[in-house]
């Protein structure tokens, strides 16, 4: 009804021939897919071009982009590795068209055996069959400056008007990273030359030359003629190093899990304040001696979990450390080594301290620890896991704390470490009802799986109601004082945990996704809420 106030452009996003004509012939601009070598890209624009110049149209009206995947690292050997490891560019990888192939010096063979490995699941095969050359022709990887280069080289050699850096990683650090390197991008030489591509492009082409002559006068920078070979990548420095080491040794440690192995002790110390028995040397050496144990296991746990082939680099994992390469499993094992060698240094001190009881507690753990999944034990694969876990860091670290704190044994100390064990557990378990699909594919047998997902759902949901209810009781009975009540603050937490589980139970995956981390939190908070419900009796009492 009347003229619309502003422009309104209409952009054609597709490949096929008909659809580049038809943005020639018609379209405002044109959209190109991410995963375009540039020889391809060039054959694109190129017949772009000269549909809108046989329709009669200025080819230069037609506005271009383009999607360039990009992955910024410190050296382009490390993007060029971790983008091996990242689903997305495997799986772009895997799905290129013949056509695009061969324009970029490919045999689709190559696709073919690479798409093979990602629909039988071994992810790992898939990326080690892409070679450099194949991610070099079709993404952007390497420094700010190489990244910063190579989307110079898309526009000098293709006329694309506006490349567009597309994050493969979708990380605050990335995105940083790719600004910098547009920033860089707009300060290399020939950038202003460059500032409408479309128009020379096009007068080229249509004049009866081509890009590419046109571009060939230009000396694009030192980084984009490099690309193919490796000889000068910069190596990472030794503070970037020690950074990426400390990082992946974090990452494999999975801190967030400690509440695991600290509340049981915290609990156990506590009660023993109840019963005026603390002491702090022997307290502290409980606590390092849990963790240390519980570090070793979430490691040797990984390692095997990649060796059976249940961790890939598509698994809701908290920790991708070894599947991703951010740690070699021989350096796995040797963290996992020194966490075990200094529990026993620990183990030792409460030996000479409390006696040998304290032995056949350390060596409980020390065995519990390992053949969590590595062998010959690797009770986790033999539905095992949700009750050992119960007993071993419920029953066995809160008696043990209380025994290695004061010397003595007590019958509340295993009634206190009823609900806390049961949360443990309930963290384990939600663990393994969410990766049924995954274990089962790598022939691995948990409480879950063989008890089906309607059961693991009932399993998991009473564990954590479970936790309440004996607190509930051993209070009621007079077993536990009243103020370890004060853990029902943590209601909160577990509205979010049943609400997910019930979620999860309707067929909802992403609802369970992150299920051992939301019990760990209810862990923490459940937990916490009880220590300081003890102390409070203590100081009643007193």
């Amino acid at each position: 009804m009347f003229p619309p106030a502003h422009r309104i452009p209409i952009v054609i996003a597709a490949y096929r021939k008909a659809f580049v004509e038809l943005a020639g012939r018609k379209a405002d601009g044109y959209l190109a897919r991410p995963a375009e070598s540039i020889p391809s890209l060039r054959g694109i624009l190129e017949r772009l071009r000269t549909s809108a110049a046989a329709a009669g149209r200025d080819p230069a009206s037609i506005e271009t982009a383009g999607y360039l995947l990009s992955l910024v690292d410190r050296t382009r050997r490390e993007a060029l590795n971790r983008a091996k490891r990242e689903p997305f560019v495997i799986y772009m990888m895997s799905v290129l068209s013949d056509v695009s192939l061969r324009r970029a010096g490919f045999e689709p063979e190559l696709r073919d055996r690479i798409a093979d490995a990602w629909r039988a699941e071994d992810y790992t095969l898939a990326g080690n069959l892409i070679p450099d050359e194949l991610l070099d022709a079709f993404m952007l990887c390497g420094t700010r400056e190489d990244v910063a280069a190579k989307a110079l080289a898309f526009r000098v050699e293709t006329g694309l008007g506006l490349p567009l850096l597309q994050p493969v990683l979708q990380e605050e650090r990335q995105i940083d990273e790719l600004i910098a390197a547009a920033a860089i991008y707009a300060d290399l030489p020939h950038a202003a030359r460059w500032a409408a591509p479309v128009a020379d492009s096009a007068a080229a082409t249509v004049g009866g030359g081509s890009a590419e002559s046109d571009s060939a006068s230009v000396d694009l920078p030192a980084a984009t003629a490099g690309t193919g070979s490796l000889a000068d990548d910069r190596r990472l420095g030794p503070v970037e190093t020690a950074r990426r080491r400390l990082g992946a040794t974090r990452e494999i440690l999975r801190p967030f899990a400690y509440t695991a192995s600290v509340i049981p002790v915290l609990a156990g110390a506590a009660l023993a304040a109840l019963d005026g028995q603390f002491t702090w040397l022997p307290f502290l050496a409980a606590l390092a001696g849990s963790v240390l144990l519980h570090s070793g296991t979430n490691i040797v746990n990984e390692i095997y979990d990649v060796r059976q082939g249940i961790d890939t680099i598509v698994s809701p994992r908290a920790s991708h450390a070894i599947v991703k390469g951010r740690m070699s499993e021989r350096a796995a094992f040797t963290v996992a080594g020194l966490a075990f060698a200094l529990a026993i240094a620990v183990g030792i001190y409460l030996l000479v301290l409390r006696g040998p009881a304290i032995v056949v507690l350390g060596f409980l753990g020390l065995v519990g620890g390992w053949g969590y999944t590595a062998p010959p034990l690797q009770y986790k694969y033999r539905a095992l896991g949700v009750p050992l876990v119960f007993l071993l860091m419920g029953p066995l670290m809160v008696v043990g704390s209380y025994f290695a704190v004061t010397g003595a044994w007590s019958p509340v100390a295993l009634i206190l470490s009823i609900p806390v064990g049961l949360l443990v557990a309930a963290i384990l378990h939600g663990n393994e009802w969410r990766d049924i699909s995954e274990d089962t594919r790598a022939g691995i047998v948990t409480l879950s799986s063989r008890i089906g997902r309607d059961w693991a759902h009932y399993g998991y949901v009473g564990l954590v109601l479970g936790a309440y209810i004996s607190l509930g009781l051993s209070v009621a009975f007079s077993l536990l004082p009243p103020p370890t009540l004060l853990a029902i603050l943590s209601l909160p937490f577990l509205a979010q945990v049943v609400r997910s589980a019930e979620l999860g139970a309707t067929g909802q995956a992403r609802a369970i996704a992150m299920i051992d981390l939301q019990t760990a939190r209810l862990h923490l908070a459940f937990g916490a809420f009880l220590v300081i419900g003890l102390l409070l009796a203590g100081v009643v009492r007193g």
